[in-house]
């Protein structure tokens, strides 16, 4: 069955390419007509791409004999289950492509994949670590590779719970399948502990963007959104700017409630995080030893985010606040779907609950600091699956040479599956929100302190508080908050330093 599962994808391939070479016109014998379009879509944007043809630098004879390939990870019964595995052709697109991606690990590399999944959801990974804390305290070896939540991981790393990546055989990190901000920011003293990239499905799904409505946008605005977004125009006044045109007292009683119309709505606090990352702010910079260090407090940039962020969220004719809590979160994609928020920050699973909504809506990034800024930086939310090698594995080159090869077919076979039908076909409503999925996409950036703020005292997550301080103390409350950051930086140095 592998092999035939495996000549199949072969033919597929083959075929994409005489698609896009135009050489001859090729007949489908496919009876499902429902899934007919979805198919052909994704074959042409895989030809166009050139994903399908990518070339990995995997020897071709890799042959592992059968080994296990057990993989640790999250599982809420959805999304943290099926990046990793598929038990079953289900029949819907993404299953498959993840059902046949691992069948097709397994033949090339002649190995078995094992899941072993420990209940939990995206927002917490304490389950999987301390079973692998366990298991690596006792000399056990019951586990190869790990995928767990990206905050959770680093004090594992930190510990010594895994293998360092940059000496183990056929892990490739300059491919396209990797996320190149990302391992460039975990990688400090020569060693690397943490992967991620188009492996793990959650980096997609968490990356932060703006949904807006686009029948409310049209009621008060004549030019295009989008194209304001690829004019380099969209920042953070111009979105203070939209708020104040489009508050509506819909129910004329005087006050700020649910049932007015408002531009932008926020929890206040999780979602500054994206707002920092959109404006460029950086927490820390690299010095010539390629030593990270905190810049923040000598950035101009920041305190200007600070004014800024402040006036959008304070001001009650712009913003529409809900609670830090899923009801709140629940409460704002109420309001958007039905048609009072223009513009609502959020992660596209958050489109899964728009499929109802009658109104039209797109996406655009995250608002710029202002237009100096040259380029849009989108934030992921620290959920999302890092990867690891542990460190009693008795098989690290068939574990290293299987995250590569992993990482590679999903490039080629499931992302588009996921991000072309999942996110655009089922739920985007026009082709210039593919558009700007792609470019949301390309532009996701990390910050040292984000990726490691379990160690550094939650140094990136300090403007949470600091956005709602009075200007005049905003420098004085920065200043305090960052000598424990760098103390506990110092700490962390110098524990990476020593590990293995």
């Amino acid at each position: 069955m592998k092999r035939i599962v495996s000549a199949i994808l072969t033919l597929i391939l083959i075929l994409a390419l005489i698609i896009s070479c135009s050489e001859s016109a090729v007949s489908s014998t496919i009876n499902d007509e429902s899934s007919e379009e979805n198919d052909s879509t994704i074959v042409e944007s895989q030809a166009e791409t050139g994903r399908a043809q990518t070339k990995d630098n995997l020897p071709n004879n890799l042959n592992f004999d059968g080994a296990v390939i057990r993989i640790i990870h999250r599982d809420d019964g959805s999304n943290l289950m099926i990046e990793i595995f598929a038990a079953e052709d289900t029949g819907d697109i993404v299953d498959t492509a993840i059902y046949n991606r691992n069948l097709a690990l397994e033949e090339r590399l002649n190995v078995k994949i094992e899941s072993i999944p420990f209940e939990c959801n995206i927002h917490d990974g304490t389950p999987v670590n301390n079973a692998i804390r366990k298991s690596v305290l006792a000399g056990s070896d019951d586990y190869d590779v790990m995928a767990n939540h990206m905050y959770h991981v680093n004090p594992l790393v930190l510990d010594n719970m895994f293998k360092n990546l940059l000496k183990l055989a056929y892990l490739d990190f300059s491919q396209p399948w990797w996320a190149q901000d990302f391992m460039e920011q975990v990688t400090l003293f020569d060693k690397c502990y943490l992967m991620a990239g188009e492996i793990g499905l959650t980096m997609i799904q968490s990356m932060y963007l703006i949904f807006y409505n686009q029948n409310l946008y049209g009621n008060y605005f004549n030019d295009d959104m989008y194209d304001v977004v690829l004019n380099d125009a969209w920042t953070l006044d111009k979105l203070i700017g939209f708020g104040k045109t489009v508050y509506t007292d819909v129910n004329g009683d005087g006050l700020y409630d649910a049932d007015d119309i408002y531009a932008y709505s926020t929890t206040s606090i999780r979602l500054i995080d994206a707002l920092l990352v959109g404006s460029d702010i950086k927490i820390t910079d690299r010095d010539h030893n390629n030593i990270p260090y905190f810049v923040v407090e000598s950035n101009e940039r920041t305190f200007t985010f600070v004014e800024k962020v402040n006036a959008l969220i304070s001001d009650k004719e712009i913003t529409w606040r809900v609670a830090e809590s899923a009801q709140g979160e629940d409460d704002m994609l109420k309001k958007f779907s039905e048609g009072t928020l223009l513009f609502m920050p959020f992660t596209p699973i958050g489109a899964e609950k728009l499929r109802s909504m009658e109104d039209n809506f797109g996406v655009i990034p995250m608002p710029k600091l202002d237009e100096v800024q040259n380029y849009y930086a989108t934030s992921v939310h620290n959920g999302f699956s890092a990867f690891a090698i542990i460190q009693t594995t008795k098989i690290e080159d068939a574990a290293a040479a299987f995250a590569e090869a992993m990482c590679a077919e999903t490039y080629r076979s499931v992302t588009l599956p996921y991000y072309e039908v999942a996110l655009k076909v089922k739920y985007s409503r026009d082709d210039k929100t593919s558009q700007m999925l792609d470019l949301i996409r390309d532009s996701i950036k990390f910050d040292f302190a984000y990726i490691n703020e379990a160690s550094l005292n939650l140094a990136s997550a300090q403007f949470r508080e600091i956005v709602k301080a009075k200007p005049e103390n905003v420098a004085s409350t920065l200043a305090r908050n960052m000598v424990t950051c760098e103390k506990k930086l110092e700490e962390f140095l110098d524990k990476f330093a020593e590990l293995e």
